[in-house]
């Protein structure tokens, strides 16, 4: 996949988080948008010429990004995606908590969309 696939990719992903959010199904929702996420992250990596196949390459790339934009909302952001993947497997989230990491996690997206470009 090319780097524009991969932002076709989460934004797809996206929207069937959003799908997924509206059913009430949280758990998947979650992983979506983590995944959404995901692939941006990829898309960046690749822009970059750098490795993106493992989670410690994808991890990197974000603690590249975070030193650079030098914004602890992004640190933020970044961990409550990570809640959200852990909330795929082990369901430990009140709703509450889903739609305020959905939120930011959605935030945090946009924000890095234009380093993909």
């Amino acid at each position: 996949m090319t780097s524009t696939e991969r932002l076709r990719t989460s934004t797809e992903l996206s929207l069937l988080a959003e799908q997924h959010f509206g059913n009430g199904d949280d758990m998947a929702g979650a992983e979506l948008l983590w995944g959404s996420l995901s692939q941006v992250i990829i898309a960046i990596a690749m822009q970059r010429g750098q490795r993106y196949q493992e989670h410690q390459h994808r991890r990197h790339v974000m603690r590249q990004i975070i030193a650079e934009i030098d914004d602890p909302v992004i640190v933020e952001d970044y961990k409550d995606a990570n809640r959200l993947h852990v909330h795929f497997y082990l369901n430990n989230m009140a709703d509450v908590q889903v739609r305020d990491a959905a939120d930011t996690t959605r935030s945090l997206i946009n924000r890095l969309l234009p380093l993909a470009a």
